[in-house]
């Protein structure tokens, strides 16, 4: 048995061998290729998209849509139909690139030298065989499970597809969500192992996109364990060429900046060289991340078929000699090719020019514990707020509800579930029987007992200690929270204290009209259209939209911009360097100790400052 293991490890050692061989073959071609998909992604195929989406928005009667309005368009006749236009339209492309560099893979195996134009006529000629019952898990295996696993087989027109961070973080919390989470990824997992053979399949036999998707079904039953290990065989080897080629560069780097002095202008120069050396190699990367894995694809296929595959006559330039629009294209072929590397150049300049020296340090940035000092004590109870005041927070935020009797207590969820173990909900229940509840065990027995608290009680203790950002959570549209609160914090006098967002538009709204000195910010968790146009002071976003544009954007209008769920080192250096004016976060102790770190007045050496450069192309170079 560990024979035939090892046979097999080596069968795939082998077959990863002859895909970067073969892969070589056509390299200046998929070069090629991948910069003028990537300049066609961005300057016609996105646009083309987001035209078509502000199309069908404005005729909906919308400007901007967000959070909750997703699913009201969504499931209107209009947003049904402008989601399937999207859904067709993003496939055709991202089947026209992986279709294309499947071509490149299929003639680099045949020892072919390959012409782009028929690589690209090929693809487009196949779309018409997807087309059928079989385009469904084709659409899901290139747009979300490939992108999602992250693997490779993701096209450059969705490349940055992930979950939000405020769901996983969200699910990891319980042992349910944890499992749910696992779940989800396996079967993730399975489906990629069960599908990524289907364009392959598609490409180079002549069949329907349903007979393809089952033929790569077929295959990955009578393999299962060989693409298993296959998969995991590839991951560890790009890992460690990615983890070699760039640590040699960056160790290079900094050793010799070292030796000549690392405020010296001789390092300077050395390291500047470094670091578009760094850049153009984190390019090439990138370029070849996506071609490189559908190759393997390709011979994985060539490997595990059946002999007696007929395979479709790929068509080439004799075929097409008659065919105006090729013969049109052809005729300008070197031209676009020089335009594709030449514009290609400039816009990898232009954005390595940016990551590198256009970085933003909002040296007025805040921090917030979320839902009080959630990693150290119980959410939204008097023990976390307390955390968070130990902890140097500037604000806490907390979430609000009315109970069955028209109290204001701090809770988030809509029942009591994960934190007691009761299905009840807290606008079911009067304040009485909720202050018999153990909202602390769950947490640790250090805390049995700890009872979910009056925002009365939050204000009281608060003033003058620390900053409140009160989540309204409405429950229904007849849920007077809205002056209930207003009315607490007139009470104890907190309007300078406090500040009060929402997913919530139309209480937002509400707040302005009754109070419009009140700090108001909306918190957004997806958004499309000029949602930075609506009338609120500042907007909680989710970490994934903090863009550079977002924020210039919004800070060119005069919002501020809060940012959650800020959890780690490299979230944490990315949001400070976007210049966001306040992170939310469960770990204030981590982004207080990063930002006084990034804080600290000091002349950086050129050695530093080299390793600052390396770090901001790996977080923030988007091509």
């Amino acid at each position: 048995m560990n024979n035939k293991v090892e046979k097999e490890k080596l069968e795939v050692i082998n077959l990863i061998k002859k895909t970067f061989l073969n892969f070589k073959f056509n390299l200046k071609e998929t070069l090629v290729f991948e910069m003028f998909y990537r300049l066609l992604a961005l300057f016609i195929l996105w646009p083309i998209n987001y035209v078509i989406i502000k199309y069908f928005m404005k005729s909906s009667g919308f400007t901007s849509i967000s959070n909750s309005q997703f699913i009201d368009f969504a499931l209107s006749i209009r947003g049904i139909i402008c989601i399937g236009v999207v859904v067709v339209i993003s496939f055709c492309m991202i089947f026209f690139e992986i279709g294309a560099l499947t071509y490149i893979g299929v003639k680099s195996h045949n020892g072919e030298k390959v012409r782009l134009l028929d690589g690209a006529f090929n693809s487009f000629s196949m779309l018409k065989d997807t087309m059928d019952r079989g385009m469904i898990p084709l659409v899901l295996i290139t747009g979300v499970i490939g992108p999602l696993t992250g693997i490779g087989l993701c096209s450059s027109l969705i490349r940055n597809f992930t979950i939000p961070p405020f769901i996983t973080i969200e699910l990891k919390k319980t042992l349910g969500g944890k499992a749910l989470l696992f779940i989800g990824i396996a079967i993730l997992v399975i489906l990629l192992f069960r599908w990524c053979l289907a364009i392959p399949i598609l490409l180079v036999e002549k069949i329907k996109g349903r007979a393809a998707i089952k033929k790569s079904y077929l295959i990955y039953k009578k393999n299962k364990w060989k693409l298993f290990r296959g998969f995991i065989i590839w991951i560890i080897v790009i890992f460690l060429i990615g983890t070699i080629a760039t640590g040699g560069v960056i160790f290079t780097g900094a050793t010799v900046g070292e030796f000549l002095g690392n405020r010296s202008v001789y390092s300077m120069i050395f390291l500047s060289v470094m670091t578009i050396i760094f850049y153009l190699m984190f390019i090439f990367f990138s370029l070849i991340s996506t071609p490189l894995f559908v190759s393997y694809l390709v011979e994985l296929y060539y490997a595990l078929r059946s002999e007696d595959t007929r395979e479709r006559d790929l068509k080439d330039e004799y075929d097409y000699k008659d065919n105006k629009i090729y013969k049109g294209l052809n005729k300008f072929r070197k031209l676009a090719i020089l335009l594709t590397i030449v514009l290609f150049i400039v816009m990898v300049s232009i954005n390595g020019y940016n990551v590198i020296s256009k970085r933003v340090f909002n040296k007025d940035i805040m921090i917030t514990a979320h839902r009080g000092a959630s990693k150290a004590a119980p959410e939204n109870s008097m023990s976390s707020i307390k955390k968070a005041v130990e902890q140097g927070a500037d604000y806490a935020e907390i979430d609000v509800q009315t109970t069955k009797d028209n109290e204001v207590v701090l809770f988030h969820d809509n029942n009591l579930k994960r934190i007691a173990g009761s299905s009840k909900k807290i606008k079911d229940l009067t304040y009485e029987e909720i202050s018999k509840i153990d909202a602390g065990s769950y947490f640790s027995k250090e805390y049995k007992n700890e009872r979910i608290p009056k925002l009365e009680d939050i204000l009281k203790y608060s003033k003058g200690k620390i900053k409140l950002n009160i989540e309204l959570k409405p429950m229904g549209k007849d849920d007077n929270l809205v002056p209930l609160v207003l009315d607490l914090i007139n009470k104890y006098d907190m309007k300078n204290d406090v500040v009060i967002t929402s997913i919530d538009f139309d209480s937002l709204m509400k707040v302005e009209s009754l109070e419009p000195a009140l700090q108001t910010g909306y918190i957004v968790l997806a958004a499309i259209g000029d949602f930075e146009k609506l009338n609120v002071d500042f907007f909680s976003i989710e970490s994934t939209l903090a863009t550079p544009q977002t924020i210039y954007a919004l800070h060119a209008l005069n919002k501020g911009v809060h940012v959650f769920t800020i959890n780690s080192e490299e979230s944490t250096e990315k949001m400070i360097f976007l210049g966001v004016d306040n992170i939310i976060t469960d770990n204030v102790p981590l982004v207080k100790d990063i930002e006084n770190s990034m804080r600290e007045d000091k002349d950086l050496d050129y050695v530093t400052m080299y390793y600052e450069a390396v770090l901001s192309i790996t977080r923030f170079s988007n091509i």
